[in-house]
């Protein structure tokens, strides 16, 4: 049974070939003088006709001093030869007959979602004048066969939604080639070098087969390549730094691959690029702050990582984002203020990971969200509100949020979640209250309060969890320390404060300096871990 997403690209598939289609009637000689078909092609249709006896249009195909265009699914070029056979939606149940070859003029062949049968026919590849062939939707199977080399006009190849296997060689020669199209096969091998020679392909889409191996870099010279989809294979390796991939590329899709290495930042300098698929992967490092250099950018999907570090700033310049996706990653800290600037997007996604800190005032500005997920993570503060009226999906699950309310504009049109938050036990959300974390787990959390406007680590810092304690440490923010009678509050002066003897909160990733004056000077990183020291020190004077 085909997965929702297949369903999603068939129906996509079918919505260009039918524009293709609707393309090539427009294209027909509307409003010339009636075209007769000639004697010869008539011929050849009667036998067609008798080879798919599942179409029942075809008992006007074959008969002499007929109108071309009073034919279903045929067109005649001005002589009265057959140009196009169009045919879409039907049960023929049969194979592509050989006797196809008898069409000599024939430049479009169109047979989508028809229930074609048997393998690809050498006779197809006797129609020299082919410009068009769309054989997509069908349970046509077996190998791509060498004579494809010899349909030197070729342009526009759909093959999509077979049972077609073994490697795409054979059509690394078709040089004038402008869209190939071959998903949800079972193509495999990896993929040629030979794809570099296709220079005038616009699309290129490959996904839901087994490639294996790596990108070839050949692909950085296919000068008119706009999208790549490589999206549901078994691609390895890494993605190399440019010339990888042209200028002129607009879409990258390689998610659900195993490709690894990190996101190369060469990636900036497509500057078409609008859309960017790398999600379930196991790409790690950090997301490359040169991609906020992409002001078309709007879909960032980079879901299903191993990415860490925190969300670049920069990311609050792509104001043309719609999505991003960051969810199950290993992404930390705050999300970053700059990203009140993405007044366009429609979906945040950045569930499952470390990130922390309120996202209550950044939300304010996104009034176009339709989803956000928000779940399992360490935010902590005030419950983010529904920004827009437009939002179906709300998901704070699994964070510690302390307090705050949400209204929905409809109830029954939103998909949301609230619970093992923080929040008062009486918050109800659409006449429904959720289960909340133990008020145990909440302390522990750098103080958080169920029901409580009292903001984690006093409001100067963001609380991340310890994984060799399971509890929560203050991360203080710029010149500000953890409160030495108070771990889970900062408090002003861990620069330079000056002590004569008792204890303090010492980073362990810095260090203590005495100074000359007497004072103890910290140094080094903000506290991630800490603990507390004695001391006792004289000076020269004694």
């Amino acid at each position: 049974m085909p997965t929702h997403r297949q369903e999603t690209q068939r129906g996509r598939l079918e919505l260009h070939l039918l524009l293709l289609g609707g393309l090539a009637c427009l294209l027909a000689p509307w409003g010339a003088a009636a075209v007769r078909l000639h004697p010869r092609d008539a011929t050849s249709l009667a036998l067609l006709a008798s080879e798919w006896s599942g179409f029942n249009g075809s008992d006007t195909w074959g008969l002499r001093h007929v109108d071309c265009t009073a034919m279903e699914g045929v067109f005649c070029d001005k002589d009265g030869f057959v140009s196009a056979i169009m045919l879409k939606l039907l049960n023929l149940g049969a194979p592509i007959p050989a006797m196809i070859s008898r069409f000599q003029r024939l430049d479009t062949l169109m047979l989508t979602f028809c229930e074609i049968t048997g393998t690809i026919p050498d006779a197809l590849f006797d129609l020299r004048r082919l410009n068009t062939l769309a054989i997509a939707g069908n349970p046509i199977s077996g190998t791509l066969p060498d004579g494809f080399s010899r349909l030197t006009n070729l342009e526009y190849l759909y093959l999509a939604s077979n049972q077609l296997s073994g490697p795409i060689t054979p059509l690394a020669n078709l040089l004038q080639l402008k869209e190939l199209y071959l998903p949800q096969n079972s193509f495999s091998g990896s993929l040629p070098n030979e794809l570099g020679n296709l220079t005038a392909v616009t699309r290129l889409l490959l996904s839901y087969n087994l490639f294996s191996g790596n990108l070839p870099y050949s692909i950085g010279n296919m000068a008119s390549l706009k999208e790549f989809d490589l999206s549901s294979n078994q691609l390895t390796g890494s993605i190399l730094e440019s010339p990888m991939f042209p200028s002129s590329l607009k879409y990258l899709g390689l998610n659900r691959n195993l490709l690894h290495g990190s996101i190369p930042t060469s990636l900036a300098s497509l500057q078409q690029l609008d859309r960017i698929s790398l999600m379930a992967n196991q790409l790690s490092g950090s997301i490359p702050s040169a991609l906020g250099d992409l002001r078309r950018m709007r879909f960032l999907l980079l879901s299903g990582n191993a990415l860490s570090g925190s969300i670049p700033t920069a990311i609050g310049k792509l104001t043309n984002l719609v999505a991003l996706y960051l969810q199950e990653n290993q992404l930390y800290g705050t999300i970053p203020s700059t990203l009140s600037n993405l007044s366009r997007l429609e979906r945040l996604v950045v569930g499952i990971n470390q990130l922390c800190g309120s996202i209550e005032p950044i939300l304010r500005a996104m009034r176009n969200l339709t989803v956000l997920s928000l779940s399992g993570n360490l935010f902590s503060g005030r419950l983010p509100n529904a920004p827009g009226p437009s939002l179906t999906q709300y998901r704070v699950d699994g964070n510690f949020f302390s307090h705050g309310d949400v209204k929905f504009t409809n109830c029954s049109a939103v998909l949301w979640d609230t619970s093992k938050n923080c929040l008062a036990a009486s918050l109800s959300v659409c006449g429904r209250t959720s289960t909340q974390r133990p008020t145990a787990v909440c302390t522990a959390f750098c103080g958080v309060v169920a029901g409580s406007a009292s903001p984690a680590c006093g409001g100067h810092g963001y609380c991340a969890l310890n994984a060799f304690t399971a509890m929560g440490e203050c991360t203080c923010d710029p010149n500000y320390m953890l409160n030495s009678s108070n771990s889970n509050a900062c408090m002003p002066g861990a620069v330079g404060a000056s002590l004569e003897s008792g204890s303090a909160y010492v980073s362990l990733l810095g260090s203590a300096s005495v100074l000359s004056n007497g004072s103890i000077l910290l140094t080094g990183s903000q506290p991630q871990r800490h603990a507390i020291f004695s001391w006792s020190f004289t000076t020269d004077d004694g």
